[in-house]
């Protein structure tokens, strides 16, 4: 209720006389004042603030003054130009006496000020006559969980000032506060602001209240997160025992365990990384989707073999008398390296995600290419494999492709859609790492795709320096010679000429031709299409031909053979192999060419210092 100001001059000048007598507690020309001035001047406000006499009396902590005055017809509920009203100076000032006598005189407790601060919010400081006024408001029933207009709330709000208002804290839990309060703009929690402070008791509370532990504020950080921040390391017990998440990533990409270890804080690191999967593992609870199931054909191999399958489906009986063994769950890039395209393909239809990273942060495509394996990365760009995702150091399958000094999956990926230019966390270029491997028809594919020679990584070394420190002839002449037929330019040597725009992906229907099908038991045998059974023409043909009562004799077989690489089919792709690499491809000691180069000339250089 916002009180009446004075208006006119004689409204005025009795309002702040009569303020000046309630400011000098002259209770006897207060009352003249009330009973021969104008009418209902107890209850007018001086025009420039809206103060009223209570306003004054309560300032004062006066409370005998105040009696006095709700005696004679001030009313309670009047509030200045701020909105506050006696009630809420009172409680600013923490007289606990005068709150009471307000509450008895029928105050409203749930009136706002011209924020939207409630009667709680002026209850927020660390004294014991403050925690008296808190409690008295909540008896009487104040709104404990008030919002302000800036979506402030009243309990997360006291709890940002935990370190010294823990006990206003718990007395708000007591009195029906929502332990899930939350600031409307930030979305920090009450929890949050506790976890932060490192008030063990309180955090305890509120999540014996039904605090949610796993809350994300609008930077998407927990409870968790802000424990870790101040080495809280009681706080995060207690929020692991209320199941609390360890390993959310916030906007920033950090989790908790980053935060402790910023704190040095040597228990909060061992709890929070005992307290993780050292690998995110599958909702129902099996292993990482890097492992994946085995491809087993559960056929009798005194029967069939790869060279005589079953000439029809009804004659492999196997899965009849033949134990189905448990599953075997391995790497996926041991398939990719091993080219187990049937396993892959069981892992797909699984739902696996065909561009899925092992412990080591590597797809699928990456490990083809790194490896050598043109077949199965045909297979896995067919499936959708993503040409331009990143590891850890930002190498891309085609890095690893010119890495490996595969021309053929260089082109590939390029055909793909792959960034020609793609920069690794060291500012290494595709072209870059197949000058390292000492490839130069990779060097060459790359240059005529428009790959820049004047490209620097983070050391500013260019494609030439790279190729002079690696004392290649061959290569040296081509970057040398791309280099010397580019238009000079008038900006330093620090700013690299653009290379041409990459090629643009083509349509992944001409990707995937030629591109080698897996063919495994997970293929279905040729379906027969079916008229709906509940097609009424088709029930009414029925009954007058008399063949409603028809059994329905189809057979699926237990045990389906697919169509595994004959002998012939597989000599043929270990020759291919050694025409892609080298004819010591099967040995143990054979390495790829970046590897050999740098044995090479790593001997060459011993020699010559002897």
């Amino acid at each position: 209720m916002s009180g009446r100001a004075a208006e006119g001059r004689l409204q005025v000048l009795q309002i702040y006389r009569l303020l000046q007598y309630v400011h000098e507690g002259d209770k006897e020309q207060i009352e003249k004042m009330v009973n021969l001035g104008v009418e209902n001047l107890i209850n007018l406000t001086e025009p420039q603030d809206g103060t009223g006499v209570l306003h004054v009396a309560v300032s004062a902590n006066n409370q005998d003054l105040v009696s006095f005055l709700l005696s004679h017809g001030a009313h309670p509920n009047i509030q200045d130009k701020k909105g506050r009203t006696p009630l809420m100076l009172a409680a600013e000032m923490g007289n606990d006496a005068i709150v009471v006598l307000l509450a008895q005189s029928h105050a409203d407790l749930r009136l706002q000020d011209a924020e939207g601060k409630g009667l709680l919010f002026y209850c927020i400081y660390p004294t014991k006559r403050h925690a008296r006024c808190l409690q008295v408001a909540l008896k009487c029933r104040a709104d404990a969980n008030n919002v302000s207009a800036q979506g402030t709330h009243v309990f997360q709000l006291m709890c940002e000032k935990a370190q010294e208002c823990t006990p206003l804290c718990l007395i708000m839990l007591d009195g029906g506060t929502d332990p899930n309060a939350t600031n409307q703009k930030t979305g920090v929690t009450a929890l949050m602001e506790a976890a932060k402070a490192g008030s063990l008791e309180l955090v305890r509370a509120i999540l014996k209240k039904g605090g949610n532990p796993n809350t994300l504020d609008g930077k998407r950080f927990t409870a968790v997160h802000y424990a870790a921040m101040g080495g809280f390391f009681e706080v995060i017990q207690v929020l692991s025992a209320y199941s609390a998440d360890m390993g959310v990533i916030n906007l920033e990409d950090c989790t908790a365990l980053h935060y402790a270890a910023a704190t040095g804080n040597a228990n909060c690191c061992k709890f929070l990384a005992q307290r993780a999967e050292l690998m995110p593992r599958r909702p129902d609870g099996g292993p990482p989707h890097f492992m994946i199931e085995t491809y087993y054909n559960c056929s009798d191999i005194r029967r069939f073999d790869r060279d005589h399958p079953p000439e029809h489906p009804l004659m492999n009986d196997s899965g009849w008398y033949m134990e189905k063994p448990e599953k075997v769950y391995v790497n996926i890039s041991y398939c990719v390296k091993s080219g187990d395209l049937e396993s892959l393909d069981l892992a797909f239809s699984q739902g696996v995600p065909v561009d899925v990273q092992d412990q080591f942060y590597k797809t699928p495509l990456m490990v083809a290419c790194s490896s050598g394996n043109y077949e199965v990365a045909q297979y896995l760009l067919s499936r959708g494999a993503d040409v331009n995702v990143c590891d850890q150091f930002f190498w891309t399958p085609l890095h690893h492709a010119a890495h490996a000094g595969q021309v053929e999956l260089v082109e590939l990926m390029v055909e793909a859609g792959a960034v020609i230019d793609a920069r690794a966390l060291s500012g290494g270029t595709p072209l870059m790492r197949a000058i390292e491997s000492s490839r130069p028809s990779c060097v060459d594919f790359l240059i005529k795709a428009g790959a820049s020679v004047n490209a620097e990584n983070k050391k500013e070394q260019n494609c030439l320096d790279i190729a002079r420190a690696f004392s290649d002839s061959r290569i040296i002449d081509l970057v040398k010679d791309k280099m010397d037929s580019l238009p000079k330019s008038k900006e330093t040597k620090g700013k690299g000429g653009k290379g041409q725009k990459p090629k643009p992906a083509k349509d992944k229907g001409s990707v995937a031709e030629g591109t080698v099908q897996a063919e495994t038991s997970t293929a279905t045998v040729g379906k027969t299409s079916q008229k709906d059974s509940k097609s009424i023409i088709l029930q009414n043909t029925r009954i007058t031909e008399g063949k409603t009562n028809t059994m329905d004799i189809t057979f699926v077989p237990k045990t389906v053979w697919g169509k595994p690489p004959t002998t012939s089919q597989l000599m043929s792709k270990i020759e291919r192999r050694k025409e892609l690499l080298s004819l010591e491809v099967d040995f143990d000691d054979f390495m790829m060419p970046f590897s050999h180069n740098l044995q090479t000339t790593t001997l060459e250089l011993a020699k010559t210092t002897d």
